[in-house]
């Protein structure tokens, strides 16, 4: 769209949807595909924290989707890391004392040795805690001994993805880009430089994380935007369209015109359609003739209907009964 250069449009992104991790991580994703798991999930970049979200995450062949991970694809960037905390109530600090008394009471429970699946029962899904274990050097068989405990820890509270970037660009629920929001009214959504040209939801520069923030956003952008465009064409401020200017003011949505006489008449469409034909130089006759013939019926009975009125419905409904009875007895009437 040709605009003035103020009002220049950068490109749009998708966002709010799925990431995809690169090759390695995606080892792990996809023994695990389509399996869902609870828990935080951070974004790092550089080894320093830019987001977290906590909820459900879902593996997936070419990375992860879920709402927390759609969440942080609003500041995904390719070589940033994705960190799983598969119990973030625990603090880190505390991880190795609970791993320690897990073990205790794992133990005296089943009275013997403890393998490594049998302890993170109950903290993971089995096909999770396998590939999880495979990714720090270990086995599901393998005997729980102390010095697998920094490794456990690192496993349960950082499982690491690299991100490449957006997995599945049909998923994502917004685009990033557009129009930027300093350019336009907040009060209208009309643009400073160019009055008369209103912008409004996903083409504005503007968008959130999951929970209806990008639908509430364009439905509200687009009423202001909407009754601000209304008054301007009301006021006599609007672009000529061919069609002649509308000076009155616009007739309040939900009150009935003084004309309205409670019914309505198939050549009220037409009639419409024809007046909207007209501002584009159709011809609006057969409307108006279909109009004088509507308004000549308007509001008066069949000359077979008059004499019914006044008549209770079982009087109505016996007289019906005795013209059927009737029509029956006439010759050549029809008995089937």
């Amino acid at each position: 769209i040709q605009l003035p250069e103020p009002l220049a449009c950068s490109d749009m992104q998708p966002v709010l949807g799925p990431l995809r991790v690169d090759a390695q991580s995606a080892k792990l994703t996809r023994q695990l595909n389509n399996i869902r798991v609870r828990g935080t999930v951070h974004l790092e970049r550089g080894g320093q924290r830019v987001a977290s979200e906590r909820g459900e995450l879902l593996f997936r062949e070419y990375g992860v989707s879920g709402v927390s991970v759609f969440n942080l694809s609003r500041f995904a960037q390719p070589g940033d890391d994705l960190v799983v905390d598969f119990l973030p109530d625990i603090p880190t600090q505390d991880m190795e004392r609970f791993m320690m008394t897990r073990r205790k009471r794992m133990q005296k429970l089943l009275g013997g040795p403890l393998a490594l699946d049998r302890f993170l029962e109950g903290l993971l899904l089995p096909a999770v805690s396998a590939a999880a274990l495979r990714q720090v050097g270990l086995r599901t068989g393998d005997r729980f001994t102390q010095e697998m405990v920094p490794q456990l820890c690192d496993m349960l509270k950082g499982m690491r993805l690299t991100v490449e970037g957006i997995g599945d660009e049909r998923q994502c629920q917004v685009r990033r880009g557009g129009f930027p929001v300093e350019r336009f009214s907040p009060a209208t959504c009309e643009a400073f430089d160019v009055p008369g040209l209103f912008v409004t939801g996903e083409a504005l520069d503007v968008d959130a994380p999951c929970g209806g923030f990008n639908l509430h956003w364009a439905w509200s952008s687009g009423m202001l935007a909407g009754r601000a465009a209304a008054d301007r064409v009301a006021s006599g401020e609007g672009v000529e369209c061919g069609c002649p200017r509308v000076g009155a003011k616009p007739r309040p949505i939900g009150k009935r015109s003084p004309t309205y006489t409670g019914t309505s008449h198939p050549s009220s469409s037409r009639d419409s359609r024809s007046q909207v034909a007209s501002c584009s130089g159709g011809s609006h006759a057969p409307a108006s003739a279909g109009a004088r013939r509507s308004s000549s019926r308007a509001g008066k009975p069949h000359p077979s209907h008059r004499s019914e009125r006044g008549k209770s419905r079982n009087q109505r409904g016996g007289n019906a009964a005795r013209n059927a009875r009737h029509r029956n007895r006439q010759p050549g009437g029809n008995h089937a």
